[in-house]
């Protein structure tokens, strides 16, 4: 596979995000909190816009969960041509930005950085055959070396938009 071949296979994998998602953030199980989550192209097809939303607190949500909500989430996804990266470029309620390194690859979406002086976070999430489902996981890291689960979102498409 050429480089060319390689970027365009890329973002085909990323216009599998497109559309709107019901998401649910999962601690060993146990819901956490329900998102909804809308990804669309902007720019004419340049970038990626990513918008989470929180819905109520559920029964299980914890309090710490309900008094940190960084929710809206705006994230704006972009490529590179020259370095041929992606980034994940991430802005919340609580006035948090960070931008993030990403990629795209077999179906795998993943992002990863540096969000802190010792607070490092990565997400992975492998999307469905399909592209009806996306099974992911937040991890983090206080020396970028050492990872534990944060928590896992599991992201169900409720609205195609391609």
């Amino acid at each position: 596979m050429t480089d060319v071949d390689s970027i365009k296979s890329g973002i085909k994998q990323a216009q599998a995000l497109s559309g709107e998602w019901k998401t649910m953030a999962l601690i060993n199980g146990t819901p956490l909190v329900s998102l909804t989550t809308k990804f669309e192209w902007i720019e004419s097809g340049g970038f990626i816009a990513q918008q989470i939303i929180s819905d109520p607190p559920l029964p299980t949500t914890p309090f710490v969960w309900i008094e940190n909500n960084p929710h809206p989430v705006t994230a704006v996804i972009s490529f590179d041509d020259f370095s041929r990266k992606y980034y994940y470029n991430y802005a919340d309620a609580r006035g948090v930005r960070r931008v993030y390194q990403m990629s795209f690859n077999n179906s795998v979406w993943k992002f990863w950085g540096q969000a802190g002086p010792k607070f490092f976070q990565r997400f992975e999430g492998k999307i469905s055959a399909d592209g009806n489902f996306i099974n992911a996981k937040i991890e983090k890291s206080s020396d970028g070396k050492k990872w534990e689960l944060d928590f896992d979102l599991k992201y169900e498409k409720i609205i195609n938009k391609r």
